[in-house]
């Protein structure tokens, strides 16, 4: 019986290590990863299009053509987009997912929550059009757009009431209460295999002992470090000042050296992103961590204090 093994994220969390170090090393399993899983037609229908246009066949037609045995899949993005997408196509996905691989066994890496949200918007802030603070990325609605306000104020509404805004590019707070992400693949199947970021990150060798009782096979990895480099508060906050001034300009060479005299010259005296961070998701996640850690009691928690608090 053919068996799959579908790695499905989250983001952040060593994805990139595991797609090019460790999943290759793994022999007599078809590997499906990115860009093949994003800009593949069959793949990618089943990850955004919606269920009036999404042909659940064309998977199966494209595996047909691979003559594949056992299989594994990586793709963060299986666990939804979280920038702008807030996660909403995550159990479209999941479910789909199971259609097509119900006996498939799922390996998931959680992320403390607000070392995970500083990375994303690391990558955000690397982007050109990476200008937004961290308070104006981060998003929780500012209030409701009631049924009185309807009948009193039909014209007056604020977009920032939206609960979720797909206006503009922004970081939902919800992306990251994990508990009904865990209980999403607990309901689809039978096996999902749930490891900590903070324990890979600290004991490489341990975690791929147990990803190889998974594969039922040894797994010769290649030694690398973990990728993607955090750039620190002052080198985040002088990239994001330098996008602000050079995204509209063409001329590559006066871009490179303005943005040059900006990180140069970057204000020390800024807060740091780490601080505004924590008063932003203060108390936010301590409900639900609270009961993901009752979903998952044998993970190691105890080992990162100070971790999903």
């Amino acid at each position: 019986m053919k068996k799959t093994i579908i790695h499905v994220g989250l983001h952040k969390t060593a994805t990139t290590y595991l797609q090019s170090s460790v999943w290759p090393m793994v022999s007599n399993y078809t590997y499906l990863s990115r860009p093949y899983t994003q800009h593949n037609h069959a793949f990618n229908q089943l990850q955004y299009a919606d269920d009036s246009l999404y042909d659940p066949e064309v998977i199966q037609s494209e595996l047909a053509k691979i003559g594949y045995g056992d299989l594994l899949i990586s793709d963060e993005s299986f666990s939804g987009k979280p920038l702008s997408f807030s996660y909403i196509n995550r159990s479209m996905i999941a479910r789909r997912l199971h259609d097509q691989f119900p006996d498939a066994e799922i390996i998931l890496f959680l992320r403390d929550q607000t070392d995970i949200i500083k990375s994303h918007y690391s990558s955000y802030i690397k982007m050109p059009f990476g200008v937004k603070t961290i308070d104006e990325f981060l998003y929780q609605p500012k209030g409701d757009y009631s049924y009185g306000d309807f009948i009193s104020y039909p014209e007056r509404f604020d977009i920032s009431n939206l609960y979720y805004n797909t206006n503009d590019v922004f970081l939902h707070l919800d992306c990251f209460k994990y508990s009904c992400l865990i209980e999403l693949y607990h309901r689809l199947f039978k096996k999902c295999h749930v490891f900590l970021y903070e324990d890979f990150k600290r004991d490489q060798t341990s975690i791929i002992r147990k990803i190889e009782n998974i594969m039922g096979q040894p797994i010769e990895t290649k030694s690398l470090s973990l990728k993607n480099k955090s750039l620190s508060s002052i080198e985040l906050e002088a990239r994001r000042q330098s996008n602000i001034l050079t995204y509209s300009l063409k001329n590559r060479y006066l871009r490179k050296v303005i943005q040059q005299i900006i990180r140069i010259t970057a204000n020390s005296s800024e807060q740091p992103i780490d601080n505004t961070i924590n008063n932003r998701v203060a108390n936010y996640y301590e409900a639900d961590n609270q009961k993901l850690k009752n979903l998952l009691p044998d993970l190691n928690w105890s080992a990162h204090l100070g971790k999903y608090k």
